[in-house]
């Protein structure tokens, strides 16, 4: 293996693909969920923060726009509104949630989503009085112990939002109060890490942040690339700057949908190249991402 990192590259390309993602018509190819409240709920309320709760406890990834758009013409419809209240979802039976969340087009995997999404809201209602806001103080707002808590048995003990674990899903919940629900209650954001997935490693590759010769495990250069990042973000709060896995996490997900992926595997100029605005950044050679591994022979030299 002969990898190279570029943590000033990463910087660069942090700063660069923000402000990119915020103001370029680039990133707005690839429809994005609409997590705003449902229609007379407000913004950063209980019900808002219960909303994106529990849609998000069945949406694989988080980032699935029919599963949001049904779920808030669910929440909308009278007839199924008891969905997203968690002290009536302790009285309801599965069945009834199986139709219900069926006949709504929320659910795709019937009885895991109505199993997922009950016991997600019987959570919340009989541990913290029907508001997930009470978890997050109970933790004085640590995003860092948060995500910790919400590991699967990390206690010992069945979690408290069981299909909200792990640091992937959790980072994405805990970004989805803070920008779309306005919750400012959150600490120590910075200590939160990037989770290395394909997405993000095809467009830190792709960005040139880790360049060389390798062929071996998807594992390695996870854990590679994550190591990467979590040293950028050290040295921007040394700098006295704000930038988090939060701020480019999204950013890098969707690069590498609207562009990277389009060359992965080919040793070929990126067809989105001329549209692209990181395309300065992009990297000389080929690279192919995969579950079963990684190959890659790029190099930042023109």
């Amino acid at each position: 293996m002969t990898l190279k990192s570029d943590i000033e590259r990463t910087k660069k390309v942090a700063s660069d693909l923000i402000l990119a993602y915020h103001t370029s018509e680039f990133f707005t190819r690839l429809k994005k969920p609409d997590y705003s409240p449902p229609s007379g709920v407000s913004i950063g309320s209980v019900e808002h923060i219960v909303f994106l709760t529990l849609t998000l406890s069945i949406d694989p990834l988080g980032d699935t726009p029919e599963i949001w758009d049904a779920s808030r013409d669910a929440y909308d419809d009278e007839r199924t509104r008891y969905l997203f209240s968690p002290d009536a979802l302790c009285d309801e039976s599965s069945e009834l949630i199986i139709r219900d969340l069926k006949k709504a087009g929320v659910s795709v995997r019937q009885k895991n989503d109505a199993d997922n999404w009950r016991n997600v809201g019987v959570s919340i209602s009989r541990r913290w009085g029907g508001d997930p806001g009470n978890f997050i103080i109970s933790h004085h707002g640590n995003a860092r112990k948060i995500l910790d808590y919400m590991r699967a048995d990390q206690f010992g003990e069945r979690n408290d939002f069981p299909q909200i674990i792990g640091e992937k899903k959790g980072t994405l919940w805990i970004s989805l109060l803070k920008d779309y629900a306005g919750y400012d209650l959150f600490c120590n954001l910075d200590k939160i890490p990037l989770k290395a997935d394909i997405h993000i490693i095809r467009s830190s590759i792709a960005l040139g942040l880790v360049s060389g010769k390798y062929s071996g495990q998807l594992q390695v250069i996870s854990r590679l690339i994550g190591e990467l990042w979590r040293d950028a973000f050290e040295d921007y709060e040394t700098e006295g700057k704000n930038i988090t896995a939060l701020d480019v996490s999204a950013p890098l997900l969707n690069l590498s949908k609207s562009g990277c992926n389009k060359r992965d595997g080919k040793r070929v100029i990126c067809p989105e190249y001329k549209e692209c605005p990181l395309n300065s950044y992009c990297i000389n050679g080929l690279f192919s991402i995969g579950l079963d591994g990684v190959i890659m022979d790029t190099n930042t030299e023109l």
